[in-house]
């Protein structure tokens, strides 16, 4: 993909997101293009380096240079990826915001330091919003994809008085925030929050001109500031809101995570504090907060990110349920509405947490590009993946992704032999797209024991005198297990 298709002008970001063409879609069951945070799809390494991430819980692209940053979480910081590198599979990070440099994650409460950061949001000219979460606060960075290379210095805060302070007053307050963790923008300039352990949203109109510590102007999920609802489920309330979207609407959309559902609010700038949702999707009614096991097509469980384009669609992390939804001209569809589409899973009614390119682990964050490309963050593969639109097939039935293949075993050495030891180690390897999740054996009618190691393995397994027969299977990440392998030892007399 060129550059060109990622730079675009400040005079085309009328809308957060344009409309795409009718040709042009995320398709069903389509694989991603990229992962950044591993070298490779199905691996996974946890570090502090410039190219890997620990818990990504946020996402964003920077609409006037197409500069991706990603909340690292549990190495307290946000890195910033050049346009090109979030192209490429394992791409270092150019910069780092919370740290001083790319080997420490240290936490602190100062004007360049975070902790835990969680949502990320954009503005048109360039501004980002970041939800620093443990800190209880919001920071605002202006012209962030300039800012240097290291420890990156805020130029705004909401939800604390300056930038030394973490308060956490309860009952809040209309300046006051507990773990904050989505963030959302909308073409006016109006700062949404989802205030998550307040179990409200906050709203700041004008939100970049506002000084350090100010008041909220609305909110949602609660009549009045100081109330804290503790969690509920109805048609005005929220149980642990997470990601937010605004769209050229006026439409809000709020992921509520506890309660397993997204609302719609319109006109949402417009609300009266503590105003009702006008829609939902998730659940059959405002009353309901299931978490469906198995899921199907218009259930969630812990919804927990979501992104809207210019043209309506709207997509959903659903998180509990290891997949990423896609709704066309949501605004417009009935409570309880089916999506159109689905990543991470071969069909609505599967639920499988997979290391590999067409599964998803714990999808948390998702945004779009001004062309389209969707990044999801997945917390638990702790890493980013992007998806590029393709035209739209000539029939309306998608093509599945590849099924899953049940892993291969293999025994380094005889499967058959005599010795006069009391004990034998047998070693081998396993393999599988999904990864190895486990390599079980067992001593002729004994119970299953876990070998050391997945992908290579062994043990050690006590022989009686005469026959000894042992059993060996893989189980792959998607729970598809081998073949088993057999090897017979026979122990003779010293």
């Amino acid at each position: 993909m060129s550059l060109l298709r990622v730079l675009l002008t400040v005079a085309l970001l009328v809308l957060a997101f344009p409309a795409l063409s009718r040709a042009d879609h995320i398709q069903s069951f389509q694989l991603p293009e990229n992962v950044i945070g591993q070298t490779q799809f199905n691996i996974h390494v946890v570090g502090t380096t410039a190219s890997s991430i620990n818990n990504p819980v946020g996402v964003a692209v920077d609409p006037t240079t197409g500069k991706v940053f990603i909340s690292d979480s549990n190495n307290n910081r946000v890195l910033r990826f050049s346009s090109a590198a979030a192209l490429l599979s394992g791409s270092a990070a150019e910069a780092v915001f919370g740290q001083p440099d790319f080997t420490s994650n240290g936490h602190a409460t100062t004007q360049k330091e975070l902790y835990a950061p969680a949502g990320l949001a954009f503005d048109s000219t360039g501004r980002l919003w970041v939800a620093d979460a443990r800190n209880h606060r919001i920071l605002r960075f202006d012209n962030a994809s300039a800012k240097p290379q290291f420890a990156a210095t805020a130029d705004g805060v909401l939800g604390q008085a300056n930038f030394s302070t973490a308060a956490n007053p309860n009952p809040p307050d209309a300046t006051s925030m507990n773990q904050p963790f989505g963030v959302a923008v909308d073409a006016n300039g109006t700062l949404w929050v989802s205030d998550s352990w307040n179990y409200r949203v906050l709203r700041f109109d004008n939100a970049a001109a506002k000084a350090n510590g100010a008041a909220a102007d609305g909110v949602l999920g609660v009549p009045v500031f100081t109330v804290n609802s503790g969690g509920l489920t109805n048609q005005y309330a929220f149980n642990i809101p997470r990601g937010l979207a605004a769209d050229s609407a006026g439409h809000l959309w709020v992921a509520d995570g506890a309660n397993h559902r997204v609302l719609r609010f319109d006109s949402a700038a417009a609300k009266t504090n503590g105003a009702l949702a006008d829609g939902l999707l998730g659940q059959s009614d405002f009353t309901t907060a299931i978490p469906y096991s198995p899921p199907t097509a218009t259930t969630m469980a812990f919804a927990s990110g979501v992104v809207v384009d210019g043209s309506g669609t709207l997509w959903v992390a659903d998180t509990g349920n290891q997949r990423v939804l896609r709704f066309d001209n949501a605004a417009s569809k009935a409570n309880d509405a089916a999506p159109d589409a689905v990543l991470g899973q071969k069909s609505f009614t599967t639920n499988f947490s997979a290391l590999s390119r067409a599964g998803m682990f714990g999808p948390i964050a998702v945004t779009l590009t001004t062309t389209g490309d969707l990044f999801v963050a997945e917390a638990n593969n702790d890493r980013v993946t992007r998806f590029t639109p393709k035209p739209d097939p000539a029939t309306p039935t998608p093509t599945p992704a590849p099924a899953h293949v049940a892993p291969t075993l293999a025994v380094s050495g005889k499967k058959l032999f005599h010795t006069t030891h009391a004990t034998a180690t047998i070693s081998g390897q396993a393999a599988s797209a999904d990864g190895i999740a486990a390599v079980t054996w067992k001593l002729g009618s004994s119970s299953q024991k876990s070998a050391i190691g997945t992908s290579a393995w062994h043990f050690k397994a006590s022989l009686k005198p005469g026959k000894n027969t042992i059993t060996i299977t893989a189980t792959s990440n998607a729970q598809l297990t081998s073949a088993p392998v057999v090897v017979r030892i026979i122990r003779d007399q010293p």
